[in-house]
């Protein structure tokens, strides 16, 4: 017969393995629960990896042209105020000593490759950007800005501001609503380069490109290139057609071939002795462009994709290049396959489509959105072909994708 202190010691034993089998149990499901947050993390962290267009990241030991995948970070959420977002106001030149000037050949995050702009200097080296400008860098900092450096004894100098600039070639910032992102500062001409093959002549693309140059200051000319692709007088009526309209806007636009010398001749007199950016789709050669106007720079290139005719990119990040003694300057960016319009309404739109200004005087109401409108002078020579149909198409599509 079992004693009292024996039944105790069972009831404990009893009581213990129930807790411990909860104990299992809590473990097992903290264990469950914790795998599925860390799924959910990893699967949020994806969604924010930056995609080719986005990503402006060329570590500064790594050679130019090559593709950098983006770095893998942990996310921490953190509440920014929305003043904190906002670049830091530039700097007067006069209040800058010369001494201290640098020009900024490259980025990475949080740091610049840059160049004394004393004459005859041409060794780059590393400088590290001060907090708001390394918060603020995509719309901050740019190739070609001129920047104000602190020298440190003993360490990597740093950035501390940013001079006015003359000139901007920039983009909306997918990251943030209303946001722009910089993509060359100072510039003189942009070469808009798009493809007559390989992938497709997008002329559509070509126009949102025409209106953020004229809007930032740059002049630009047009670059059909690979027209050594070109199999029929057809097709190549057809290309000269469209450069045609863009001609009459008085912009210069070429026909080039890399592999045949066409327009290169023509295209290098336009950029000497001037500082040029490359823009453009992914895949339209404007590597190929900057190799074969300027053979020293041996820019990386890369194929069209097979499956959907759509470019690679092998430039992964702007960076600027010295290519004569006549100050002959090139900046070659990253491809886009789409080009966001900052600080254009639906309202500012038409001041940057020149060709319609004859047109627009025939409209019946003053502030006539040339859409739907009773009586549009625009629409009606439109379909008069007095204004060509793909400029008009090309005004109604950019109108919907605005604001305001």
């Amino acid at each position: 017969m079992e004693s009292n202190h024996d039944k105790e010691k069972q009831v404990a034993r009893h009581l213990a393995g129930n807790a411990k089998a909860r104990s299992l149990a809590e473990r097992k499901e903290l264990k469950a629960r914790s795998a599925e947050r860390r799924v959910e993390r990893m699967e949020r962290a994806r969604r924010r990896q930056p995609d080719d267009d986005d990503f402006d990241g060329l570590d500064g030991d790594d050679e130019v042209g090559t593709r950098v995948p983006p770095q893998r970070v942990k996310h921490v959420h953190v509440r920014v105020p929305t003043a904190a977002l906002e670049p830091p106001e530039p700097i007067p030149e006069s209040a800058v000593d010369a001494r201290d000037l640098a020009l900024v050949t490259g980025l990475a995050p949080g740091r610049a490759r840059v160049r004394d702009v004393a004459v005859g200097e041409t060794d780059e080296f590393d400088a590290d950007l001060d907090a708001a400008l390394a918060r603020t860098q995509r719309a901050s900092v740019a190739v070609g800005d001129r920047v104000v450096l602190e020298r440190r004894v003993g360490g990597r100098p740093r950035v501390v501001g940013v001079v006015e600039r003359r000139s901007t070639i920039a983009r909306a910032d997918g990251t943030r609503a209303g946001a722009e992102r910089v993509v060359a500062a100072n510039v003189d001409r942009a070469l808009v380069v798009a493809a007559a093959r390989s992938p497709r002549l997008r002329p559509r693309l070509v126009d949102r490109y025409l209106i953020a140059l004229e809007a930032g200051g740059v002049r630009p000319i047009v670059c059909v290139s690979k027209v050594d692709l070109v199999e029929t007088a057809a097709e190549r009526a057809e290309i000269e057609a469209i450069l045609d309209e863009f001609r009459a806007l008085e912009v210069p636009a070429l026909c080039v071939s890399v592999e045949s010398g066409e327009g290169l001749d023509d295209l290098r007199a336009l950029v000497r002795g001037q500082t040029s950016v490359l823009v453009g789709q992914s895949g339209v050669g404007k590597s190929s462009l900057a190799n074969g106007l300027f053979g020293a720079l041996d820019l990386v290139t890369g194929r069209v994709r097979d499956g959907d005719g759509k470019g690679r990119h092998t430039t992964t990040a702007s960076s600027l290049f010295e290519v004569d003694d006549a100050g002959t300057r090139l900046i070659d960016t990253p491809g886009v396959r789409s080009f966001g319009l900052v600080d254009v309404t639906r309202n500012s739109l038409e001041s940057f489509f020149p060709d319609f200004d004859a047109a627009r005087a025939s409209c019946h109401f003053g502030d006539c959105g040339h859409v739907d409108e009773p009586d549009c002078g625009v629409r009606a020579a439109a379909l008069a072909g007095e204004v060509p149909a793909r400029r008009y198409e090309a005004y109604v599509r950019i109108r919907a994708s605005l604001d305001g």
